[in-house]
């Protein structure tokens, strides 16, 4: 009998030892809440970069919040149960009692979202990011629902997240509940983190509030789109974790980057010096955006843009973004092959014309076949003028496509630059 008592004992003791260090890890994890939002902390950063990853699925974010935080009150949005597209957006809430206050997370859905992304390039022409914006409308107003269905009188707390198409729709969020009177909560009692967020609010509409947090490298392309030219910026402060010793970090990681090939003033087959990947950046993006010739689409500025290529962008990303790499890779091939007939000397005579037509005709084949074997709906007229208007693009830009062809791995570095693992290698070697 003595000997069953002590083993209840011993168990019951266990069972408190890990409910107390359970508490204990979860005491350490909420710490960053309980001091003031306007100043940045790195664990918090690492923390909503985490809040963020955990996105991809319901169930993942579900097991992130409960599991790991402890939080409760997990809801997910509809449009998790609904293919991704252009106009869905995936967003969480969790809900967990800190001190006296009541603290409600909010995270966005910004990793393997397919069609989502290609909301990134809905800009609109003119007002907030017109894509953010509508997809921000969509969670404050659930946000107000949850929080009057649960919390109605609770003095609150809260936390955004959300990286790359996330971050941009969290920081209309964020000055959607600053700026209106649904939400009492002071701006030291906000906290808002963003990683790799796009530029998604007008100018009058970027305050600097000092709450808001967009951890961003600025060699990453997204985070300079869509541009200040277009009057679109982020609110709040940008945390710049970019490194120039970003290849050390991430080959002691044994995720070593594509190498970055300096543009010299006499190389003749580019068309400004990048003697950086930054630079290089920054001038591919000012070369895009110059004018061209009348009666083509163009980048020039917002309203040209959203008139002549933002519809077409957005199909075929729609499109193409669930086709697998390999498919890609192929699509990519063709291209190259079309492009050195458009560019060549011949292009310009009888032959060459011709040429270019059956050029023409096979790559645009090719897309229909790769459409057609991944089972990928499409209407034929609108994939024939969204094919037009990068054949016509490509016409004026020359220089960047041969450029860009030239200097390929250039533009894979490019893309690696926003790559998760990225930016968190920059972000935990990141010192304030």
């Amino acid at each position: 009998m003595k000997k069953l008592v002590l083993k209840k004992i011993t168990i019951l003791a266990a069972l408190g030892f890990l409910f107390l260090l359970s508490s204990c890890k979860k005491a350490d994890l909420l710490a960053p809440f309980k001091k003031n939002a306007n100043n940045f902390n790195r664990e918090l950063a690492l923390l909503s970069f985490d809040a963020s990853s955990s996105t991809i699925s319901k169930s993942d974010a579900e097991a992130f919040f409960t599991e790991k935080l402890h939080f409760d009150t997990f809801e997910y949005s509809e449009d998790y149960n609904v293919p991704a597209s252009i106009n869905t957006i995936g967003y969480v809430f969790a809900h967990t009692v800190l001190g006296d206050n009541d603290l409600i997370a909010i995270t966005v859905r910004g990793f393997d979202y397919g069609a989502e992304w290609a909301g990134n390039f809905r800009i609109g022409r003119k007002g907030n990011h017109a894509n953010f914006a509508s997809a921000a409308e969509k969670i404050y107003a659930d946000l107000l629902v949850y929080r009057q269905k649960h919390f109605p009188q609770a003095k609150l707390k809260l936390w955004l997240s959300g990286f790359s198409r996330g971050g941009g729709v969290v920081n209309v969020l964020a000055h959607f509940i600053l700026s209106r009177e649904d939400f009492d909560v002071s701006q030291n009692n906000m906290f808002v983190y963003t990683v790799e967020a796009p530029q998604a609010l007008i100018e009058d509409n970027a305050h600097p509030y000092p709450n808001v947090f967009n951890i961003i490298n600025s060699a990453d392309i997204i985070t300079v789109l869509a541009p200040n030219a277009y009057d679109l910026y982020r609110c709040g402060n940008d945390v710049d974790i970019y490194s120039p010793k970003i290849d050390k970090f991430m080959k002691e990681e044994n995720l070593p980057l594509v190498p970055f090939t300096p543009i010299r003033t006499e190389d003749t087959t580019w068309f400004f010096k990048a003697e950086t990947e930054v630079e290089f950046l920054n001038g591919l993006l000012t070369k895009l955006m110059e004018e061209q010739p009348a009666g083509f689409p163009s980048f020039a500025t917002r309203e040209f843009y959203a008139d002549t290529v933002q519809d077409d962008l957005c199909y075929l990303v729609e499109r193409f973004i669930d086709v697998p790499q390999e498919d890609l890779d192929a699509l990519l091939a063709s291209f190259k092959g079309f492009f050195q007939v458009l560019y060549s000397e011949q292009a310009d005579t009888l032959t060459g014309s011709l040429q270019m037509i059956m050029h023409s005709t096979g790559l645009f084949g090719k897309m229909i076949a790769i459409l057609t074997s991944n089972s990928i709906s499409y209407k034929d007229e609108q994939l024939q003028k969204a094919f037009m208007t990068v054949v016509q693009i490509a016409l004026t830009k020359k220089e960047i496509v041969a450029g860009c062809m030239t200097y390929l791995d250039n533009l894979k570095r490019l893309g690696q630059m926003h790559d998760p693992s990225t930016i968190r290698v920059l972000l935990e070697h990141y010192e304030d």
